[in-house]
C-alpha cells in the first residue's frame, strides 16, 4: 500500500474548495476575509480564508477520497481505507488528549469541555492573493503652511506689538495706571497685619502665673480636695487572703484541642473532575450529590464553565486509579485526574 499523508491532501484542497470533509472527523471550512489594516501594529493584510473547523459535518461526500485516488493513482476501496485509518488515529490522539497538528492548516484538540477547538496557521488559503505578503506600513506627516495661515499670524504678531509699543490701551499703559491702587492695597494690608499683632499687649506682657513647690510633679487627680474625707481599708491579713485565693499550683485550666487532623506521610491527595457546568446551579447541585456520597467536593472556575471535582487520598498511582474508576461509576463514565 502506498504511503498516503491525509493532512496534505486535505490542505490542497483548501485552495480549490470553501469546505473539506473528513469522514467520520468533521469539515475543514473557509470563509473569505477582505483585505484588512492594522492602525495599532502598522500591518496590511491581503485577502485571504479563515479556516475553522465543524465537527457536524461528517458526512461522505467522495470528494477528499477522489482525490487521494487521482494524486496517488489508487483504488476506492485504497483510498477509504487510507481515510479510515486517518480519523482513527486522529481520534486516539485527541481521546488521550493530545494536539493533532495538520500541517500548514493548523492544530485540533479537545477542551475540558470535550469540545473541539481548532487553531489556524499563517498560511493564506486564497488563490487569487496567494504569495501576497503582509506589508508594513507608516504613517506620512506633512507640514504646509497656508497663505491663510500666514495672514492670521501676521495679524497676531501685530497687535502684540501694539500692546507692547507703550499705546493707551497697551499693557505698558495699563499697569502704570493700576500701580497706585497696588500700593494703596499693600499698605492697608500691612496695618491690618500690625494691628491684629499688637491688639492686647497687656495678656501679652503679663507675668504668669508660679505653682507651688508642694504642686511640682503631682498628677492632678491626686491633689486632695478640701473638705473630704479619704477612707482607706485596711489590708487583710496575709494568711485569710491565702485561704481565700488557691495557689496557682492547684488551679487547673480545661485543656484545649488545638491540633487539625493530620494526613499520613505517604498519603497524597488529589482530584477526579466529574463534570463541567456553564451555570452556576448545575454545578452547585452537583456538588451536594458528592457531598451526599460521603466525599469532599472541589470545583473551581475555569474560562466561563465551573468544574466540579472529587477530592481522594491515596498512597500510589495504582490506588488513585481504583479510585476513579469507583467515582466514574458513581458520578460519570468521562471524569478524569486533574493534573
Amino acid at each position: 500500500m502506498k504511503q498516503i499523508d491525509v493532512a496534505e491532501c486535505i490542505g490542497e484542497l483548501l485552495y480549490e474548495r470553501d469546505a473539506v470533509i473528513v469522514p467520520g472527523l468533521g469539515a475543514f471550512a473557509s470563509t473569505y476575509q477582505k483585505a484588512g489594516i492594522d492602525h495599532v501594529q502598522g500591518l496590511l493584510h491581503p485577502p485571504s480564508k479563515e479556516v475553522g473547523f465543524n465537527d457536524n459535518l461528517s458526512m461522505n461526500d467522495g470528494v477528499l477520497m477522489h482525490y487521494i485516488q487521482q494524486k496517488f493513482h489508487t483504488g476506492q476501496e485504497e483510498a477509504k481505507q487510507a481515510v479510515e485509518e486517518f480519523v482513527e488515529k486522529t481520534r486516539k490522539s485527541l481521546d488521550n488528549r493530545e494536539i493533532v497538528v495538520f500541517p500548514k492548516i493548523g492544530r485540533l484538540y479537545l477542551d475540558f469541555e470535550q469540545q473541539f477547538k481548532f487553531l489556524q496557521d499563517n498560511t493564506n488559503f486564497n488563490s487569487d492573493s496567494f504569495g501576497l505578503p503582509t506589508v508594513h506600513f507608516y504613517p506620512v506627516v506633512r507640514y504646509q503652511k497656508t497663505g491663510a495661515r500666514e495672514i492670521r499670524t501676521a495679524a497676531v504678531t501685530e497687535s502684540l506689538r501694539n500692546s507692547l509699543s507703550g499705546g493707551s490701551e497697551g499693557i505698558i499703559g495699563l499697569f502704570q495706571r493700576s500701580m497706585p491702587w497696588v500700593i494703596l492695597l499693600s499698605i492697608a494690608i500691612i496695618t491690618i497685619s500690625i494691628y491684629f499683632i499688637n491688639r492686647d499687649p497687656e495678656i501679652a506682657s503679663s507675668p504668669r502665673e508660679e505653682v507651688p513647690a508642694d504642686r511640682v510633679n503631682i498628677s492632678p487627680t491626686r491633689l486632695p480636695v478640701e473638705d473630704e474625707t479619704i477612707v482607706v481599708d485596711e489590708p487583710e491579713p496575709i494568711e485569710d487572703r491565702a485561704m481565700v485565693t488557691p495557689p496557682v499550683a492547684d488551679r487547673k485550666d480545661p485543656e484545649l484541642d488545638t491540633e487539625a487532623p493530620t494526613i499520613d506521610p505517604g498519603t497524597d491527595s488529589g482530584v477526579i473532575i466529574i463534570g463541567a457546568f456553564g451555570d452556576i446551579k448545575n454545578a452547585e447541585k452537583l456538588i451536594q450529590k458528592v457531598y451526599e456520597a460521603g466525599y469532599d467536593a472541589y470545583s473551581d472556575r475555569k474560562g466561563k464553565s465551573t468544574r466540579v471535582g472529587v477530592r481522594v487520598l491515596f498512597n500510589n498511582r495504582d490506588e488513585l486509579e481504583e479510585k476513579l474508576e469507583t467515582v466514574q461509576s458513581l458520578f460519570n463514565e468521562k471524569a478524569w485526574i486533574l493534573e
